[in-house]
């Protein structure tokens, strides 16, 4: 067992650098606890701040408990964006905001953690190509300039956008840690935010209803 798995996860844990050459447990083979919990705060705090600043209505982000069944999947552990529309082809007309919003995930695991785990960027790839209406098409040129044009503005945006992913998992953090589990095993009941309190926390106004 690592020394990571042994401590609580606090904020300070949670700001710990990551270092991808060593072999300390972060990945989904050799951790199933704080590491992996640690991925899944990144990659869903990095849906839910997208969500926010680019006004897409969302329900509440969450982590569960181990053996919890979520959307997002149903193994050991699982996070979810809970979106208000989630009907195939509710992006068509803001697909750079959903492609954006469902790539954020993995584009904050590779920039925060310099390491992504595989599953969860597939069930996003699957979620976006169905907002999307399995894009009706779209020629791979025009998808290419999409993604370029999303990296852009994904990359001018972010050092507030960082700042952000730490300031939910701080708050996540908090419910970890007060909920009393020294690792994943022991919680019963998700870390969850509303979509309210993600909003407040990033002093962001809430989209009209």
């Amino acid at each position: 067992m690592t020394q990571h798995l042994k401590e609580e996860a606090t904020a300070e844990w949670l700001d710990q650098p990551f270092n991808p050459n060593s072999a300390d447990g972060w990945d989904r083979v050799n951790c199933g606890h704080h590491g992996l919990l640690k991925h899944l705060l990144v990659h869903e705090a990095g849906h839910a701040v997208a969500a926010a600043r680019l006004n897409i209505e969302f329900l509440d982000v969450s982590i569960a408990p181990p053996g919890n069944r979520t959307e997002m999947g149903g193994g050991l552990l699982g996070g979810s964006l809970k979106l208000t529309r989630f009907e195939n082809g509710w992006a068509v007309d803001c697909i750079d905001e959903a492609y954006e919003m469902f790539m954020m995930g993995v584009v904050a695991e590779r920039k925060m953690l310099r390491h992504q785990l595989e599953d969860g960027y597939l069930q996003d790839v699957d979620r976006f190509l169905r907002a999307g209406n399995y894009l009706d098409g779209m020629p791979l040129e025009e998808f290419q300039l999409l993604r370029q044009r999303v990296m852009a503005t994904v990359d001018e945006n972010w050092p507030q956008t960082e700042r952000d992913i730490r300031a939910l998992i701080r708050v996540f953090a908090a419910q970890f840690t007060a909920s009393g589990a020294k690792s994943m095993d022991g919680l019963t009941i998700p870390l969850l935010l509303t979509s309210a309190e993600v909003h407040s926390i990033l002093d962001i106004d809430r989209p009209l209803q």
